[in-house]
């Protein structure tokens, strides 16, 4: 079993939000650093039989099996951000959970900790810390899709009071149903004022990995790439969603002759199915996050 560290929001945070840098292999460097300490209140140094010392850089080396080049590059940022102190004595201090959390006091709303995997290397396990991301943004549609099932529920609910003329919903449940119903106008207007999908297109994965400001082109580039190594990896299960634009079939040379114009209305995902000969357009992917099929695959097993 892979080794799990704790790692608080805060800091997450704090890492997350460094410009012109990757923080997903920084955050994983601290990660590993936390892995290597075991428990131990810090890295002291190594005498040799030599009675020389491994201190510092050289000590993490032995300790971590971190390369030279990630150090040099990423451990003078942990000792800015006080996360990591190189002691007089060569030894190496790493800041700790609880400490973090009262030094970090007030830069988040809600402590929270977070579980990141250990990967045999450290540039694998900052995958690990970039779907810490996805995960939150998934679990945040989850919750708006399950708030709107339940207000849902309330107006499907209001419309038989009115139609049978009884009494199924309390005072306040039907005055919450009365006033979505007042915002929308109508039960299908509510509906289609949400999809029932946990989606994320390739821009939104293109700005989850990266905080910099990119072009569109770029960030669409670079959260295809960041989606197929969360597939790769079985983090996520990704599937495909598209809408029927047209109700009549078209045979392949109207489609080609018309495609500019249904590009131009419907946007340059639109395509023609060769089978049906049907006009769709291309959505957002739909996607499932790891631990959500593995809570089905267990409600199953248990069935």
């Amino acid at each position: 079993m892979k080794q799990r560290v704790f790692i608080s929001n805060a800091e997450y945070r704090a890492m997350n939000t460094l410009k012109n840098i990757d923080s997903d292999r920084l955050i994983a460097m601290f990660c590993h650093l936390r892995a290597a300490k075991d428990g131990r209140r810090r890295f002291a140094p190594i005498k040799t039989q030599q009675n020389k010392t491994v201190k510092h850089y050289r000590l993490l080396i032995k300790e971590t099996n971190l390369s030279r080049a990630s150090l040099d590059k990423y451990l003078p940022i942990l000792i800015e951000l006080g996360f990591v102190k190189l002691d007089s004595d060569g030894g190496v201090t790493l800041r700790g959970y609880n400490a973090s959390i009262e030094a970090l006091r007030g830069t988040v709303r809600i402590a929270k900790r977070l579980v990141v995997a250990i990967e045999d290397k450290y540039a694998h396990t900052a995958l690990n810390v970039a779907y810490i991301r996805v995960h939150t943004n998934i679990q945040k549609q989850k919750n708006k899709i399950d708030k709107k099932e339940t207000q849902k529920l309330l107006i499907k609910q209001s419309l038989l009071e009115d139609k049978f003329k009884c009494s199924i919903l309390s005072k306040s449940s039907r005055e919450a149903a009365d006033a979505l119903i007042k915002k929308w106008g109508s039960y299908d207007k509510f509906i289609s004022s949400y999809c029932e999908e946990t989606i994320l297109s390739l821009n939104a994965y293109g700005r989850i990995k990266t905080n910099d400001k990119e072009r569109i082109l770029e960030t669409k580039n670079r959260g295809a790439y960041f989606k197929k190594k969360l597939a790769k990896k079985q983090l996520i299960i990704s599937y495909e969603r598209a809408e029927q634009v047209l109700d009549t079939p078209m045979i392949y040379s109207d489609y080609i002759s018309s495609r500019w114009d249904l590009r131009q209305y419907y946007g340059d995902s639109v395509f023609r199915d060769w089978e049906t000969g049907l006009i769709y357009r291309r959505l957002s992917s739909g996607v499932f996050l790891k631990v959500m099929i593995d809570k089905k695959q267990n409600l199953k097993n248990n069935e």
